[in-house]
């Protein structure tokens, strides 16, 4: 993330934070815009911020099957036969984690498209972007003696290997690879564990402004740090 001062929220403020869904004592600004500007992204500590619940996919927070329609009609068209099978992973719906200077971070981007949220129940892998849910066959899954989740997709030879480098706090790594696109690698946390970090909201109810940009993850580091159980 870039090195943007953090101002902390004056009392002053608080009236408008209200409609950031904070409070100013838990609240900093990573940088702050005029006086009355609502484009201020902020750092909140608070586990009830409102804006969590925009980082689910929209089946965990009571939306209905109609979501689902794209992908089912996609796994019928492609005679996809969904085998049922019982997870073994212990969180199915991971949400993308940010890291700055060693401390963990949810993201609430301005833009939804910048989101995204991966669930894994017992027969579909599911990709979930600001387009809606798009379903994957899963055709094995199975867990390895060095603590990786296997997962065997219908699509492009796809594999997704699940390192799990922080069970405490639900941390992992995701390791996406097919023929045609190599390996793409993204740091997760589950979604039951998400509160346990702060969130930084890049909030913009008038309109869009840059999203913040963060440190890559050393994935060759925290791989290395993966227990061995």
């Amino acid at each position: 993330m870039r090195n943007f001062p953090l101002v902390k929220a004056a009392t002053s403020l608080s009236f408008i934070l209200f409609f950031f869904g904070a409070n100013a004592q838990d609240t900093t600004f990573i940088f702050k815009e005029p006086f009355m500007h609502p484009c201020s992204p902020y750092i909140n500590h608070n586990r009830g911020n409102r804006f969590y619940n925009e980082l689910l996919p929209p089946d965990t927070i009571g939306v209905n099957d109609m979501y689902y329609r794209n992908s089912l009609d996609y796994l019928k068209e492609n005679k996809l036969i969904l085998m049922r099978g019982k997870p073994i992973i212990p969180w199915k719906v991971w949400i993308p984690l940010k890291k700055n200077k060693g401390d963990y971070y949810v993201y609430r981007p301005c833009d939804g498209i910048f989101h995204f949220a991966q669930s894994i129940n017992d027969t579909t892998f599911i990709d979930w972007t600001v387009e809606g849910p798009t379903g994957h066959q899963i055709q094995s899954f199975f867990k390895t003696e060095n603590n990786i989740y296997v997962f065997e997709l219908n699509n492009m030879q796809r594999f997704l290997f699940i390192h799990i480098i922080d069970h405490e706090r639900g941390i992992a790594i995701f390791e996406d690879t097919n023929d045609r696109r190599g390996n793409k690698y993204h740091l997760m946390i589950a979604a039951e564990k998400m509160r346990s970090v702060p969130i930084i909201v890049n909030y913009c109810p008038l309109q869009k402004q840059r999203e913040l940009q963060f440190e890559a993850p050393d994935f060759e580091s925290l791989l290395k740090s993966t227990p061995k159980k």
